[in-house]
């Protein structure tokens, strides 16, 4: 009889998982650019509620058609700002700002930021950085998304 019950949970265990593996993501293009030769696609997977997905930057090399996939793990909530200069994109999602760098197709920082503004060439981010106890610093932070041009 311990046998009998015993199969009987792996086979419930193992049916809750394909339910749960078989629930259907739903992915929201969220910011789309062309940057040099590279197609740079922000997305979101989400199922339940898009405030819960899971971001990341899509490229894809538009002369050889390599693509890759860089995930944004600590990117939960509503965007609010994306930007990019160069070679660089900044994905802001509430208080996170990542920045990924699309040529070699990494996450190069990544911070916690509030009222960012941005300079009119985009280069140039102004921010007050969130401290470990949730305060916002009063004092302003720059942060270059990339070396002044010649």
């Amino acid at each position: 009889m311990n046998r009998i019950h015993l199969v009987l949970s792996i086979l419930l265990a193992a049916a809750s998982a394909a339910t749960v593996g078989a629930q259907t993501l739903r992915t929201d293009t969220v910011w789309h650019s062309t940057i040099g030769a590279r197609s740079v696609t922000v997305v979101n997977q989400w199922d339940a509620s898009p405030l819960t997905g899971a971001y990341s930057v899509r490229v894809v090399d538009q002369e050889t058609g390599a693509a890759s996939e860089i995930a944004l793990p600590h990117a939960r909530g509503a965007v609010s700002e994306i930007r990019h200069w160069h070679e660089r994109v900044i994905v802001i999602v509430r208080k996170t700002a990542t920045v990924v760098d699309v040529a070699s197709g990494a996450v190069v920082s990544e911070f916690l930021c509030d009222s960012p503004e941005f300079f009119e060439d985009g280069r140039i981010v102004t921010y007050h950085p969130i401290l470990a106890t949730g305060e916002v610093d009063p004092l302003t932070r720059i942060y270059e998304l990339g070396p002044a041009p010649n």
